[in-house]
């Protein structure tokens, strides 16, 4: 499975290896969850620069020292490549916001998943009142060092 966090690998007997195993894959989700949530921000913010800059850049350079003639506007941005290579990357960047956005929702499902069946199966884990104990202990644990809610299934 990999490296388990020392909080969670020093948890004691009454949290068992397939529990710590659940707790730390509960963990790695959430990790891929929030490196995605922030690629897709930071594209999003990337592509908004560019865009602004470059109707910034058509606005100064093409249309007000050619607004009299909407001919000449249209023949100086088809005729300079650079325009091209500009429209085509930043589609390029929205269409990777499109994809990242789409990893990102299925990351966010799956980590919503492994939250409920721990929640769910929680009475499983912790089948003893000393047990039962140690759940709230693990739970707030969890919340606490790395925030992953076990307390309520709501994402």
């Amino acid at each position: 499975m990999g490296r388990i966090e020392k909080q969670i690998k020093d948890l004691n007997d009454c949290t068992d290896e397939v529990t710590k195993h659940m707790l730390q894959h509960s963990l790695k989700r959430k990790r891929k969850y929030e490196m995605l949530k922030r690629r897709s921000t930071n594209l999003k913010l990337l592509t908004l620069f560019l865009l602004t800059c470059f109707l910034i850049y058509i606005m100064v350079a093409i249309i007000k020292p050619n607004s009299h003639s909407a001919g000449n506007i249209v023949s100086i941005f088809l005729n300079n490549g650079f325009h091209f290579f500009v429209v085509i990357l930043i589609g390029g960047l929205y269409g990777g916001i499109r994809f990242v956005d789409k990893k990102k929702d299925e990351a966010e499902d799956k980590y919503h998943a492994i939250r409920c069946e721990i929640i769910d199966k929680s009475k499983d884990l912790w089948k003893q009142p000393d047990q039962w104990k140690e759940r709230e202990f693990v739970f707030e644990m969890m919340k606490r060092e790395f925030d992953v809610n076990l307390y309520h299934e709501s994402k």
